[in-house]
This record gives structure tokens, sequence and C-alpha cells, in this order.
């Protein structure tokens, strides 16, 4: 009979092989090379081609046509900074049509990573106006004539 002895060291079953090691290894490598290049194009995009995400987001997303047609900035650090002037934000079926004079936006990374909402810590928005039309019967709006 052979004696069972415990702490002889690692058993077959609790040992890693090398092609689980090697695996694993790839997938640290590919989510390093992934934050590796979104930290290069934040860092090489311009405020013009931040613009252009911004619009091609609004219409993809929103259904809205987005225009921007004053000075536009974004500045990443702790909080992200958005300055943005005559605005127009349009739907698509004519339900509203939203302009804006100035717009200022800032979002602390940190409100985020802590509570895991996006919170928006500052917004400030100049000459908003704003046109929302009848279009459905989510929007019910009653007229009585007396």
């Amino acid at each position: 009979m052979r004696a069972i002895a415990f702490g002889d060291g690692p058993t077959a079953a609790s040992r890693k092989s090398p092609r689980t090691l090697r695996a694993l290894f790839m997938v640290l490598a590919f989510g390093f090379n992934l934050l590796l290049l979104l930290g290069a194009g934040l860092y090489f995009l311009n405020d013009d081609d931040y613009r252009h995400v911004l619009i091609w987001s609004a219409d993809y997303f929103l259904d809205s046509q987005l225009e921007i047609d004053g000075e536009f900035s974004v500045k990443f650090g702790r909080e992200v900074e958005l300055r943005a002037e005559t605005v127009r934000l349009k739907a698509n079926d004519g339900s509203y049509d939203l302009s804006l004079g100035k717009l200022n936006l800032e979002q602390r990374f940190a409100s985020y990573i802590s509570t895991g909402t996006f919170w928006i810590n500052s917004l400030s928005m100049e000459d908003l106006r704003a046109e929302i039309k009848e279009t459905g019967p989510w929007l019910s709006v009653s007229s009585r004539e007396t």
C-alpha cells in the first residue's frame, strides 16, 4: 500500500498547464493593447474629429441631426469638459428642434467610478430655444375652446 502524504506539493489537478497560461497571457496582452490604442486615440484626435464623432453619434443613436456651427472643444483629464457654440439638434421626423447659443458641460470621472452612474457635474446653457411638436399618442395636448 502506498501512503498518502499531505503537503507534498501541487497535484496534477492544481497545476496550470502551459496552454492555460498562454491563453491568460494573450487575453491580458489584448486588453493592454486595446487600452493603449484607446489612449493614443484620445491623445491624437483633435476637436474637429470629436465634433464629427458627436454629430455621427447623434444621427446614429438619437435619429436626429446635430449641427455645431460655432466653436467646439473637448478636454480630457480628471474632468471631461465640453464647450460648444451655436448648437442645433433637430429630429429627423420633425418632432422637436432644439437650439443653443452656448453649451458648457463638465463631468468628473471620479463620480462615475465611485457611483457607477453618469453624473453631469456642471451644465450651463445660453440662448436655449425648444420647439416640440405633437407627433404621436405619447404626447397628449388638450385644447378646449370656450
